[in-house]
């Protein structure tokens, strides 16, 4: 089975464990490269920008001191060492942490949470 849904992204949905509060879409944004052997070689890496209008993306090749734009059906290739992906519905990025289950990009499960004060709803305070 295909793991991009479409050429440049992924729908994680039928593999996640639980239910997502920003979606399952993500998008590649951009490539890290690695041609030669194990233990050495050479590195470069595809990323996606925003164009000078702002509307839409481009994608360049970053190799060594050298810039040139490529196309999508270049983007990823047998040469791809890591991809990194943004979720489709970020407008922005959030640190996660412990204290703000809150920005977790998952539900709380109080029933198999190590967390389950913060899965719960909190009680009004008596006083």
């Amino acid at each position: 089975a295909k793991l991009l849904s479409t050429d440049l992204s992924v729908d994680f949905k039928k593999i996640v464990s639980s239910e997502q509060r920003e979606g399952t879409i993500y998008d590649v944004v951009a490539v890290a490269n690695h041609e030669g052997e194990f233990g050495y070689g050479h590195y470069t890496a595809n990323c996606r920008l925003k164009t000078s209008t702002g509307k839409g993306y481009q994608w360049y090749v970053f190799n060594d001191s050298h810039v040139k734009p490529i196309s999508e059906q270049e983007v990823i290739s047998g040469k791809a060492y890591v991809i990194f992906f943004l979720q489709r519905s970020c407008v922005e990025i959030r640190r996660q942490t412990e204290s703000q289950p809150e920005v977790w990009p998952h539900m709380l499960s109080a029933r198999n949470s190590v967390f389950k004060s913060f899965a719960r709803p909190k009680s009004a305070d008596p006083t």
